[in-house]
């Protein structure tokens, strides 16, 4: 203001210029608030996103494990049948050999004292072997060595066990001299040697696969409780993201 009292002049111009200048100012101003309300607006809001992405993430990681758990559980029960078969073929196999040696020692006792109740481990033997050779026969169907080696010990132990029936027919028709000759002259201890050898040969083999199943059914068991472990572990977490995020967030836009 002038010292008379009155305004200073403007022209319309300089008058056009200066308001521009304002409103200027005054946009850049409202632009820089909406900019920051903007990045207070997504900053807020990015954590809730990260939040339902982890718990999207963990829910997947769950129910992978779940069904991984579920495939090894199934992969264990049957590794564990692998091991029950071979523990029950070579237990088998172990007692068609007893039964063939205690019918030779019978055998034996018979000719050196000719009392017939020492015959009575052959008679058993006559009447388990057929039954049980049967049932090994079976049991390792699945196994193309195993049944090579196991109908060469089959027909051994049938020379075996028809030597022996030979002999104790000898006896009675002739005599227990007679029977002790054909005895001692007889191939039996050679067969009964050759029958042990290839049982032998067929037990090693089965605990060969018993030692790599078990191996196994160890290494996967240790595997499932691991992964039900991790399991737990990731349900835990999961629960605990699901009831911290508020509700809402899970789609914040």
């Amino acid at each position: 203001r002038r010292s008379n009292g009155r305004w200073p002049s403007v022209s319309p111009r300089a008058f056009g210029v200066v308001s521009r200048g304002c409103l200027a100012r005054l946009a850049v101003r409202e632009s820089a608030l909406m900019s920051l309300a903007a990045v207070r607006r997504g900053t807020l809001a990015e954590p809730s996103r990260l939040a339902a992405l982890a718990v999207a993430m963990l829910a997947l990681f769950v129910v992978a494990a779940a069904a991984s758990s579920a495939i090894m559980l199934r992969g264990l029960s049957q590794t564990s049948s692998l091991v029950e078969h071979t523990l029950e073929v070579r237990d088998a196999l172990r007692q068609i050999h007893g039964l063939v040696q205690s019918a030779e020692s019978g055998h034996r006792g018979y000719l050196l004292t000719g009392e017939e109740f020492y015959l009575e481990p052959m008679r058993q033997a006559e009447i388990e072997l057929p039954r049980r050779l049967d049932a090994v026969a079976a049991l390792i169907s699945d196994n193309q060595e195993q049944v090579t080696r196991f109908d060469d010990l089959a027909r051994a132990v049938r020379a075996k066990m028809a030597t022996m029936t030979g002999i104790q027919l000898a006896a009675a028709k002739q005599s227990l001299s007679a029977a002790r000759r054909r005895f001692d002259a007889d191939i039996g201890f050679v067969q009964m040697r050759e029958l042990s050898s290839m049982a032998d040969v067929i037990v090693a083999e089965e605990e060969k696969l018993l030692a790599a199943r078990q191996h196994r059914a160890q290494r996967q068991r240790a595997l499932l409780v691991g992964l039900l472990g991790a399991l737990f572990l990731s349900a835990l977490v999961l629960g605990a993201l699901v009831t911290t995020l508020p509700s809402g967030l899970y789609f914040t836009h």
